[in-house]
């Protein structure tokens, strides 16, 4: 019954081998992305070629149109914070080159750079 006490106890759940998306509701403001939070921006989700080998992530301050963490991509790879921009947490330097942060794969071939710019742009009305 219902609220008795051991209930739950005999409720025994079974590892599916994967794990459950998030909602896409406001889902630019909701940077790093997938499911090891491996790419900054939703735009460099959608451009494997063009994501940064290291960013930081940390206090971040996000950016709309690419929809994810605001910055730019410096000469040595790392896509850093804004200039004079002041995080509000220590950050940290992802590198998705390291064991179990890697950003490899999802990669979008198909979709013409049209397609994918609509594609973000329907992304931002959720």
């Amino acid at each position: 019954m219902l609220g008795q006490i051991g209930y739950l106890d005999d409720i025994q759940p079974l590892n599916g081998g994967g794990y459950i998306a998030p909602d896409l509701s406001g889902v630019w403001a909701t940077a790093p992305y997938l499911h090891n939070g491996s790419v900054p921006t939703l735009w460099h989700l959608l451009r494997a070629e063009q994501r940064p080998e290291r960013f930081y992530t940390g206090g971040h301050m996000l950016e709309y149109e690419p929809m994810g963490i605001a910055g730019s991509l410096g000469h040595d790879g790392v896509y850093r914070y804004p200039e004079g921009y002041e995080p509000w947490s220590r950050p940290a330097l992802y590198d998705p080159r390291e064991v179990g942060r890697s950003n490899a794969g999802h990669e979008f071939r198909r979709l013409t750079e049209a397609q994918k710019d609509a594609l973000l742009e329907y992304l931002k009305v959720l």
